[in-house]
């Protein structure tokens, strides 16, 4: 299975655990900046321990056997994975921050990210 499959395959097994669950949405916050990222306050709405519920996740073709984890670690893989399909350099050089929605009903993750940059300003003075 190549890693595009697997990423869809472990996206709907993260959106059937929460749907189990009864939650509707997910609200997660992401903060990158020189080559680290982090994937912070992960909230379920309405509020679910994620951490007690685990999920097993399909292997793509880097990884020899599904993975199994807590609900809260995959929702912060299925972040990762949304991250570095849509912001690649979220995590590099100046970095990103922002926050990742993840709605079940609509089956939809939103991404609303702010991406710092360096302006800089060129001037000749003369004395």
């Amino acid at each position: 299975m190549n890693q595009q499959e697997a990423q869809q395959q472990r996206k709907n097994a993260v959106f059937a655990a929460l749907a189990d669950l009864g939650v509707t949405s997910v609200t997660a916050h992401f903060n990158g900046f020189e080559c680290d990222g982090d994937i912070m306050r992960v909230q379920a709405t309405p509020t679910h321990d994620l951490n007690s519920t685990t999920v097993i996740l399909t292997a793509d073709e880097e990884e020899s056997a599904p993975m199994t984890m807590t609900l809260h670690d995959a929702i912060e893989q299925l972040s990762r994975d949304a991250l570095r399909k849509t912001l690649p350099e979220w995590d590099e050089n100046n970095g990103s921050h922002g926050t990742i929605t993840i709605n079940i009903k609509k089956e939809r993750i939103t991404i609303n990210a702010n991406t710092r940059y360096l302006r800089t300003k060129k001037t000749t003075h003369e004395c």
